[in-house]
């Protein structure tokens, strides 16, 4: 039988395309489960320690751990530092330590804070994890100016220890005050008894009710004082309970 040319060229295309292999797609077996910045990890479970996102200057070093589900063996992966000024500071190969027993690993990298060039560079830092040259996961933390925030404060303790002081010294006078009010108080209520020269009845009037504004005052400004050395305790104690709770203190 032959056929007309048109015909085999209609077959030989189509044989060509039923021969040809369907192009691969790559499929992504791992995932990130979880990533945190740190100080280490326990060489039992692999858990992180000292989970935090500040640090301070002083510290030795800020860690990057990372859980990943079927870690690749395969795979190009990097942990990259970035420095507050957006520039790249540290870039290392990094491979999986797969947990014995089951289809998970982590992934950890670290850098040092103290004696180098983190220490003199406080502020917000950025981390990465690149797999195949695609970051999969980042996390952000910061370096904190060690002291700076001790001399903040010992402020702050100088500030509550002159409250104190002038706390104490209106505790004083308010005792002063109140004594001289009460005896004046009680003249004139014995004057208001009493018939006399409107003049010593009207210098008395003046004088009990300069006095009780002054005391009603230093009431106010007592009490105005108090609060604000509550405030500046409750704000120290809050600047200390915030820096341990985000890891700024090493535990």
């Amino acid at each position: 039988m032959t056929f007309p040319k048109k015909h085999l060229m209609i077959i030989f295309i189509a044989g060509i395309v039923l021969t040809a292999k369907a192009p691969a797609f790559s499929v992504k077996a791992y995932e990130v489960l979880d990533s945190a910045t740190c100080y280490g990890y326990r060489a039992d479970s692999y858990s992180p320690k000292g989970v935090g996102t500040a640090y301070f200057t002083h510290n030795e070093k800020v860690g990057f751990w990372v859980k990943i589900s079927n870690p690749p063996t395969d795979l190009a992966m990097r942990v990259i530092w970035i420095d507050p000024d957006g520039d790249q500071y540290d870039s290392n190969a990094v491979e999986a330590i797969e947990m014995e027993g089951e289809n998970w690993g982590i992934i950890f990298d670290s850098i040092n804070i103290a004696h180098s060039v983190p220490e003199n560079k406080p502020g917000k830092w950025r981390v990465e994890l690149n797999i195949d040259h695609n970051t999969e996961i980042a996390r952000e933390f910061n370096i904190i100016d060690y002291d700076d925030f001790i001399s903040s404060i010992d402020d702050i303790q100088e500030q509550v220890e002159e409250i104190i002081t002038e706390n104490n010294n209106l505790q004083n006078e308010l005792q002063v005050l109140t004594a001289k009010y009460t005896a004046l108080q009680a003249n004139y209520t014995r004057l208001q008894t009493q018939t006399g020269p409107s003049s010593e009845y009207k210098d008395l009037q003046d004088d009990y009710e300069q006095l009780d504004d002054d005391y009603r005052d230093l009431q106010v400004t007592l009490s105005t004082t108090r609060m604000m050395m509550y405030g500046a305790v409750v704000v120290a104690i809050a600047s200390v309970a915030v820096a341990v709770y985000f890891g700024a203190i090493k535990r």
